[in-house]
């Protein structure tokens, strides 16, 4: 049946036959069916509708089951053509040369320190000790431990100490000096210990060389050519710290050489440099240089700042016995046991050995 909203001029609306079921009008009646009776579909359709005792309520209910169905579809249908939309929009804008922000246009720099890449050739040559003859980073960092549970003396505060006198350098073993020794503030890198030289300089730096590669990020390389690498070594100041925790990183990772150039590199900078001077010392010794592994850890002992003063004196000692130079490591053990430190009990052991 058609309802009010569909319908031909032809065919029987619904008020005609609400009408027809309901009017005691024949007359209407009879008019109604002359006009059913020109359509075969709505003769038959009004006298199934009379049979059937259906009242027109009844199609209200469908009316409004045909409407939501109407609008579940309508949706079906928008949703399908949303993303259709969407795609012909984004095929349509590849044609266009697309805008590449300011960032983008911006080239990439990397930056590489020379110290990272090239060691020089008189390291490069040293021949390493066997793991198990070198001075164990383990037992390095136990006695750090262990020493750092013991009572230490207060950090002082000297002036800035940027340009500290050095010492002639003398690989005897070095006497009491005169002055008293200040122990600095220490922190800890990779476990390891270190002076804190930021409280005894004015903005530590390191003045090395430094390499940076620079070109154009991949993804607009096709749109635009390159610019050429500039391979040219410059001179950059970097902070000390940052310098000092890379050189420790390499030391602790058993990169000896690597490490050690770093530690020379700092000397260039700050030839007092006690962190600088103790771990190329270590780095000497697992080198097999024992002599230049003495002369850093005998520098270490007269150094301003007092902080590894027991570690120095001890390694300087198995330095000497390396070099069979027995007299002088002897003397040297005794200097420890007498003073009653943290490696007298090591020292008694290595002297009965």
């Amino acid at each position: 049946m058609h309802s009010k909203q569909n319908h031909s001029q032809d065919a029987l609306t619904r008020e005609e036959i609400r009408n027809y079921q309901t009017s005691t009008d024949q007359k209407l009646k009879n008019s109604i069916e002359r006009k059913a009776a020109s359509s075969d579909f709505d003769s038959d359709a009004l006298e199934g509708w009379s049979e059937s005792g259906v009242s027109l309520g009844a199609m209200k209910r469908l009316d409004h089951k045909f409407s939501r169905s109407w609008n579940g579809y309508l949706a079906v249908v928008l949703l399908g053509i949303l993303p259709i939309s969407l795609l012909v929009l984004f095929f349509f804008a590849q044609d266009k040369e697309p805008v590449v922000s300011p960032a983008a246009e911006k080239v990439y720099q990397v930056q590489i320190e020379k110290t990272d890449i090239l060691v020089p050739e008189i390291i490069e040559s040293m021949d390493e000790l066997p793991a198990t003859e070198q001075i164990q980073l383990k037992q390095v960092i136990k006695d750090f431990q262990e020493q750092q549970n013991e009572v230490k003396p207060t950090p002082e505060s000297p002036e800035l100490v940027d340009q500290l006198p050095i010492k002639p350098i003398d690989q005897t073993i070095p006497t009491k000096p005169e002055k008293e020794l200040i122990f600095g503030k220490e922190i800890f890198l990779k476990d390891l210990k270190v002076l804190d030289y930021r409280s005894y300089r004015s903005k530590p730096s390191i003045s090395t060389e430094q390499l940076t590669l620079s070109g154009t990020p991949a993804d607009i390389g096709e749109k635009q050519s390159a610019t050429e690498d500039e391979f040219t070594w410059k001179t950059v100041d970097i902070p000390y710290m940052d310098y000092l925790e890379k050189s420790i990183e390499l030391f602790s990772k058993g990169n000896n050489k690597k490490a050690l150039t770093r530690f020379e590199e700092i000397l260039k900078s700050y030839p007092d440099d006690l962190n600088a001077l103790f771990y190329a010392g270590l780095c000497y010794y697992n080198l097999k240089e024992y002599n230049k592994a003495i002369e850093a850890f005998s520098t270490c002992q007269v150094n301003k700042f007092a902080n590894f003063n027991e570690e120095a004196q001890w390694y300087h000692a198995r330095s000497l016995l390396a070099t069979s130079d027995k007299d002088k490591a002897k003397q040297l053990l005794h200097e420890i046991i007498d003073a009653k430190g943290f490696y007298a009990k090591q020292a008694e052991k290595l002297l009965k050995n």
